[in-house]
């Protein structure tokens, strides 16, 4: 019996395969060859996030820069919440966040004991 080599398969199916794969799956089909590269590339960012956050400013910005990658973003999130550098310590963002009169609008925090 012969095996079965995904490139010999008509290109639709080709796509159809590539669909399925998760996120690891479809990075190593991207490395195997130029033209699994370019069927698998586009469903690697489906979902593209922006913020100030600076690996999110990186990946943006090789997303942005790669016509194959850019192709597939079917979504695009901005993120444009900014904390104060302070609040990276753990222990000034507790003590703030432990005065509930400091954040009107914030939900109750979700008691599972309940």
């Amino acid at each position: 019996m012969e095996s079965c080599h995904i490139l010999r398969l008509p290109d639709e199916l080709q796509v159809a395969v590539v669909e399925l794969l998760p996120g690891n799956a479809l990075k190593a089909t991207r490395a195997t060859c130029r033209k699994l590269n370019s069927i698998a590339s586009p469903y690697l960012y489906p979902v593209l996030y922006l913020s100030c956050h600076q690996l999110d400013l990186d990946v943006f910005r090789l997303v942005a820069s790669n016509p194959l990658l850019i192709g597939g973003v079917k979504e695009l999130v901005i993120d444009d919440t900014t904390l104060s550098p302070r609040l990276t310590n753990w222990e000034v963002y507790r003590t703030v966040a432990s005065y509930p009169q400091n954040w009107p609008g914030r939900k109750k925090a979700y008691d599972w004991r309940d």
